[in-house]
């Protein structure tokens, strides 16, 4: 088989020269490296795996950098080509592509040699760094989105997105109640009279519009936890089933994925929220002007639409800068570790220098984005407050010119602006998530490769059965997840708590004392050369395997889905536990899988 091959130019080109086969790959489109270097190079010679990554965006390609060894590399062998991190002939950091591997043969193609290379596994392994970067398609990033999949994520919460809703109107419309007080107070001055149960009415109602604001605050973190342990349960159970190997990088890479998806939910529940308020309160605020002088409603929606304009811009502005700096921080901790990592090598090799003057560029670079940030921020600020000023300038002017016509009152002037300055800050505030939905659009095509279902599944396990065929597992673990009833076991060797008895019996204080007793845990433990208060640290895959298996033994669900549990043991050691938890929890049902 013909695979891509380009060679690099310089000593320096290997990433230039593997990205633009990665892209004739992925894309069927052909780019010399001058084409490249010459649109997206950022005044950098060499490239890092963040630098690829952000590259090949502009390709619609999503890259993902992982740490692995060869046997993980030769299991994922149906999805390759990827791009690898090496050390070449001259012991110095290098990329070139793998496109397979078979027969205990790795097929490369090294940027830097004539044409495309086989190596045996022992000759790759002598150079392979751990490092793998992955590229896969992606949609366009449209602010277009799927209604059917948001709606199916965001109905469980329809009910608390309403009694948030009217909270918010309840509050705010208690807020705006209380300006009325200089109308009021206008009337005392003509009648030389103060109106005390007007008055104690007004304090109520701002008392009121207080409780209620922070009830709404407090009923909505109360939501926002729930959603997000909601999804996290889902997302931690995945990561369990889906993931082997290379853990600590998917995972990290996994979770935030799960918080992006998260923070896209959350803005667009304030956005659904904050629009019904801001409508509501709007056309209060809007009748009541109107009634004050019709003339005034078009000048005020205007000053307002100037303003919510001037911050989007400075927005975005904003937002970009901050993408900047936080893909620049990404890039000096990738140098900087490297060459922590690497500096016996980097050091014989006579090349400290400068990688250590790459690191402090990258750092001064950093330095020199957070100014900017800073400085942008700054600016939007002072900005905001001129164009701000200005337009209550005017707005004083149009209503002096309307009280020299005697269309308005000096007591309507200051309502009218007590009114406008609230509608303002109330515009600002409700519309600032909307803005920031409209900011980060590029990662709406979570909905389609992250998307969750919470409907409850209606599939039960109703009696004991053991199964060997993946296609089986698979459909049964899709039906499962979504159960609140099924307790979901794979072949974990990660330990969530910090003690041996906390993973054991999953952080409850209540546990079944027969059962502890017939477990004979301790014994147990030692058979498996434990002990209860041992240091988790201390402990190898197998003995932590063995912990979150005995789990079950004190879990509170009844029923059990238990994928390869036991993996890492002997198919008599599994039968072994499987028998004792039969006997021990007969009250439970299970489905057990095994390839062995």
């Amino acid at each position: 088989m013909k695979y891509k091959f380009i060679n690099q130019q310089d000593y320096e080109d290997c990433g230039w020269a593997c990205l633009a086969m990665m892209i004739e790959h992925h894309q069927q489109k052909r780019f010399s490296l001058y084409e490249l270097k010459n649109k997206y190079n950022s005044n950098k010679n060499g490239l890092s795996f963040f630098d690829l990554s952000a590259i090949a965006q502009y390709f619609k390609l999503e890259g993902k950098g992982y740490e692995t060894n060869l046997e993980m590399l030769e299991q994922n062998n149906h999805q390759m080509p990827f791009i690898l991190n090496v050390t070449n002939d001259y012991g110095a950091s290098h990329f070139v592509i793998i496109n397979k591997i078979e027969n205990g043969q790795a097929y490369i193609s090294d940027p830097s040699k004539t044409h495309p290379q086989v190596l045996n596994m022992e000759q790759l392994n002598q150079i392979f760094l751990s490092k793998v970067l992955i590229f896969r398609k992606k949609g366009k990033f449209k602010f277009q989105l799927n209604k059917e999949k948001i709606w199916l994520s965001l109905k469980n919460e329809i009910l608390s997105l309403i009694l948030l809703s009217i909270l918010s109107i309840a509050y705010n419309f208690l807020w705006l109640w209380t300006s009325r007080f200089v109308m009021e107070f206008s009337t005392w001055i003509t009648n030389q009279k103060i109106d005390y149960s007007t008055f104690a009415t007004f304090a109520l109602m701002a008392l009121g519009s207080i409780i209620l604001e922070f009830i709404y605050y407090l009923i909505q973190t109360k939501i926002f936890n729930n959603f997000y342990l909601k999804i996290f349960k889902q997302t931690l159970a995945n990561l369990k089933y889906k993931n082997k190997g290379i853990e600590d990088l998917v995972i990290m890479d996994s979770l935030k994925e799960m918080n992006d998806y998260l923070k896209i939910n959350f803005l667009m529940m304030e956005t659904l929220i904050n629009l019904f308020s801001l409508f509501t309160i709007g056309i209060v605020c809007v009748i009541w002007i109107w009634n004050i002088n019709s003339s005034l409603v078009f000048f005020s929606l205007l000053m307002l639409s100037i303003l919510l304009l001037v911050k989007f811009i400075c927005n975005l502005t904003t937002d970009k800068f901050q993408d900047k700096k936080q893909y620049q921080e990404k890039n000096t901790n990738q140098n900087l570790g490297q060459f922590v990592k690497n500096y016996k090598l980097i050091k014989d090799k006579r090349i400290d220098q400068n990688l250590g003057s790459q690191v402090l560029d990258n750092v001064s670079l950093n330095s020199k984005i957070s100014n900017q940030i800073q400085i942008v921020t700054t600016t939007d600020n002072l900005f905001h407050k001129l164009m701000n000023k200005i337009i209550y300038f005017l707005l004083f002017v149009v209503m002096f010119t309307l009280m020299k016509i005697g269309s308005l009152n000096f007591f309507d002037v200051i309502y009218v602006s007590i009114l406008n300055s609230f509608l303002l800050n109330l515009a600002i505030q409700h519309l600032n998530p909307l803005m920031n939905l409209f900011i980060k659009r590029k990662n709406f095509h979570l909905f389609e490769n992250y998307f969750l279902d919470h409907k409850k599944s209606t599939f039960q396990i109703t009696q004991n059965q053991e199964i060997n065929l993946p296609s089986e597992i698979d459909e049964i673990y899709n039906q499962a997840n979504n159960s609140d009833e099924i307790f979901i076991l794979t072949n974990n060797d990660q330990l969530i708590f910090p003690t041996i008895p906390e993973n054991i019996f999953l952080g409850n204080k209540e546990i079944d004392k027969e059962v502890f007793n017939k477990l004979d845990l301790i014994n147990l433990l030692k058979a498996n050369e434990m002990e209860l208060m041992m240091d988790i640290r201390e402990l190898n895959n197998k003995q932590k395997q063995l912990i979150n298996f005995l789990a079950i033994f004190f879990a509170k669900e009844k029923y059990f889905l238990l994928i390869e549990p036991l993996n890492l043991f002997s198919q008599a050691e599994q039968r072994k536990y499987l028998d004792l938890f039969e006997q021990l929890r007969i009250d439970c049902k299970y489905i057990y899988y095994s390839n062995k």
